[in-house]
């Protein structure tokens, strides 16, 4: 399953559980290249909150996706603040559990 194609079910299971989702898309820069805005890379892709569950901040990758340096250093600095998840496909079961208030984990 492509990341991107992921990353749609999860936001479209976040929405049927009633968490609001942001993702930062990226843009086109003078130049022609593409990137998202932030000043540290790495930020992860989807972040989630809702009014009984919290906030949930996730960085999904593809079955076989590697996570960078800069994604790792991300969840290190904000694990002990939010819930910081890295989901593949296979964790779908979980995703849904925990996105209907009822964690497995």
């Amino acid at each position: 399953m492509l990341e991107a194609d992921f990353q749609k079910q999860v936001v479209e299971l976040a929405h049927l559980f009633g968490w609001k989702v942001h993702h930062t898309r990226p843009a086109i820069l003078p130049g022609g290249k593409w990137a998202t805005h932030g000043i540290d890379p790495g930020f992860p892709d989807l972040v989630m909150a809702h009014p009984a569950h919290g906030v949930i901040i996730a960085e999904l990758k593809s079955q076989k996706g590697r996570i960078s340096e800069a994604q790792l250093e991300w969840a290190i600095a904000l694990r002990k603040s939010v819930k910081v998840r890295l989901w593949r496909p296979s964790d779908l079961a979980d995703i849904i559990q925990l996105l209907k208030g009822t964690p497995n984990k």
